[in-house]
């Protein structure tokens, strides 16, 4: 990820609450907005702006005690309210840290000051110890990680004034991939593949289950076999297996072959959000989604054939197929919010409160919503943002430190 520290012009607005502050916005209309002091900066003034969820060096940190008695716990920038106003990153005068020659609009200096980007400790340890014998390092490059999704103020002229889009609901779990893929080539190629292949005793194509940066099914060569109840420990297998993904796999390479004329099977890939709780705790701390002890939950919200992802209209389209496949359960999908052309008043939709209710109308679960995911609805890439897919969080969620760093 690039660009957390760069040079700027910025727009001077206005502070509602206080004499003595500004506000100064970045990128343009839908960028972040940071709080400043008045005079600081004027409009058109080139600025060094450092983004949330940035870790500054110390000089850095030491400025700010210093001159303005700011201590930033660890160096990382949150989110924080100041006067009403909810301000994101640092605005600071490029000089104090930079060399002439490197403040040039656009320029990005996150090496040259040492920023960084703030990654939340890994989780997962435990889930290695249940399983022993699984292969973690395993890797298959046909067996995709989903794409980083920045936020919509770090790339805000990417979704076009007017462009179809679909907002749906962030919710706040672990990510889950689901597979059938070409094995790696190197597999493919070898005689000892070939061999049993042709024997019938294998094929080309192999099921895998991960989180977004492991696979959690693949043995490794010390132990040739796992017992059905050593995978029932891990709760990326446990979802999969609920779902019947296997299986739903199936039906969609059998109906896209169809559609397609095509021989070959295709390579595919879901991927979801797991929710609800696990070994009786909440996936999320405080985000039960109203599952019941050891309850888990799937939202899906992407689907991609052959490298590429698919419409919406037909990811929802083809987990609404499911309910005619007797092996597969009810696949959910990500609640849609939105589904029309683009404008700022979307963003809004972020800073709703989330409620799940039983049949009777009775809420089980109330909590602050995470916040939207906003994507055109036929996909489509751009050159500084890769898959164009921008999240818009929750400044009420942002600021609730009870909740954790994985968004």
């Amino acid at each position: 990820m690039a660009n957390e520290a760069k040079i700027t012009k910025v727009r001077v607005l206005e502070h509602p609450n206080a004499d003595k502050l500004e506000l100064v916005e970045i990128g343009g209309a839908g960028g972040f907005i940071s709080v400043i002091g008045k005079g600081q900066f004027t409009t058109g003034d080139l600025a060094l702006y450092i983004e949330p969820d940035s870790v500054i060096p110390k000089h850095m940190q030491d400025y700010l005690k210093e001159t303005s008695k700011i201590e930033i716990k660890g160096g990382r920038i949150r989110a924080v309210k100041i006067r009403g106003v909810v301000s994101e990153g640092l605005c600071f005068t490029p000089e104090l840290f930079l060399k002439d020659k490197d403040i040039v609009e656009g320029n990005d200096v996150t090496e040259i000051l040492g920023v960084k980007h703030y990654e939340p400790p890994t989780k997962g340890a435990s889930f290695a110890k249940a399983l022993k014998g699984v292969n973690y390092k395993y890797n298959n490059r046909r067996f995709q990680q989903y794409p980083h999704i920045d936020r919509f103020q770090k790339h805000p002229g990417a979704i076009k004034e007017g462009e179809e889009v679909v907002a749906t609901i962030k919710v706040h779990g672990t990510n889950l991939r689901v597979g059938i893929v070409k094995k790696p080539d190197e597999v493919l190629n070898s005689y000892w593949h070939q061999f049993k292949r042709l024997l019938g005793f294998t094929t080309d194509y192999e099921y895998l289950v991960g989180s977004r940066t492991s696979v959690r099914n693949v043995v490794g060569k010390r132990r040739k076999k796992l017992k059905k109840r050593d995978f029932n420990k891990d709760l990326y297998c446990r979802a999969a297996d609920k779902y019947n993904l296997k299986a739903f796999i199936d039906e969609i390479a059998m109906l896209w072959m169809e559609g397609e004329d095509i021989r070959e099977r295709p390579d595919i890939i879901i991927y979801a959000e797991i929710i609800g709780c696990d070994r009786a705790k909440a996936i999320q701390k405080g985000y039960s989604y109203g599952c019941n002890e050891n309850e888990l939950k799937i939202v899906v919200f992407d689907i991609k054939i052959n490298g590429r992802f698919i419409s919406w209209d037909k990811v929802q389209a083809l987990c609404a197929y499911s309910f005619l496949v007797d092996e597969c359960l009810d696949i959910p999908v990500a609640e849609e919010v939105y589904y029309g052309p683009f404008n700022l008043s979307v963003l809004k939709l972020a800073e709703e409160t989330d409620k799940i209710y039983a049949n009777d109308g009775y809420i089980l679960w109330k909590g602050h919503r995470e916040g939207i995911v906003i994507k055109p609805n036929i996909p489509r890439k751009d050159p500084r943002v890769g898959w164009v897919m921008l999240k818009e969080l929750n400044k009420n969620y942002l600021l609730d430190k009870k909740n954790t760093d994985y968004h």
